[in-house]
């Protein structure tokens, strides 16, 4: 019983290590983002190929355009609700680094959740888990996903996994507002700060919709 506590504690603490070191690695942000930027302490492992442009921001969210360089991940895709991803990240990228030690492999970047349909509340979806690496890898039970470099619309929010579906739906609104359209997948990835007491860890989102024409 003691070995399973064990193994559980590891798991968990593996997942919510990933993000951590994704952080201190970003310190620095993505090219193209400033100090300025009113949610800057989200570093993301994103790279822009030039500045980003606002398209709506207040004081809830910050909603601009961005360009982003080719992503390649490896991971599983999975069906599932929306709402039981934080459990199927904790369960699965400890494999994910395994097979990545093994192969010896560059982790690029904190782990991206890519979806290829939109979320839904009380309703499967497939969802892609990845972690963006240096080159093409082998392993039974896994593939990749190669992202292309574009144009994407990003959102920055605080929420953790699995519980930003009234998030999606906002932006999808101001989205139709600003009769901009965007395809798939959408992606999700995630880091962590601390408030000014250094007390409470608050996970903060960016979510990247592809524009489409």
């Amino acid at each position: 019983m003691k070995k399973g506590i064990n193994g559980f504690c590891f798991n968990l603490g593996f997942y919510f290590l990933v993000p951590f070191i994704t952080l201190l690695w970003g310190c620095s942000g993505p090219a193209g983002e400033t100090k300025k930027d009113s949610l800057a302490t989200a570093k993301q492992s994103v790279t822009a190929a030039k500045q980003p442009a606002v398209v709506a921001a207040d004081e809830q969210k910050l909603v601009d355009r961005i360009t982003i360089k080719p992503l390649l991940l490896f991971g599983k895709e999975v069906k599932t609700e929306y709402t039981k991803i934080q459990q199927l990240l904790a369960a699965e990228i400890p494999g994910m680094m395994s097979v990545l030690a093994q192969q010896k492999a560059v982790i690029k970047g904190s782990y991206y959740i890519a979806l290829p349909e939109e979320p839904q509340s009380g309703k499967e979806t497939r969802v892609f888990i990845g972690i963006p690496v240096n080159k093409e890898l082998s392993a039974t039970g896994y593939s990749m996903l190669k992202i292309p470099s574009g144009e994407y619309i990003r959102t920055q929010v605080t929420a953790e996994p699995g519980t930003a579906l009234m998030n999606h739906q906002n932006i999808r609104n101001t989205l139709e507002k600003l009769k901009i359209k965007t395809g798939f997948p959408i992606l999700e990835t995630y880091s962590e700060t601390r408030n000014s007491d250094m007390t409470t860890v608050i996970s903060k989102a960016s979510f990247y919709y592809p524009q489409s024409k």
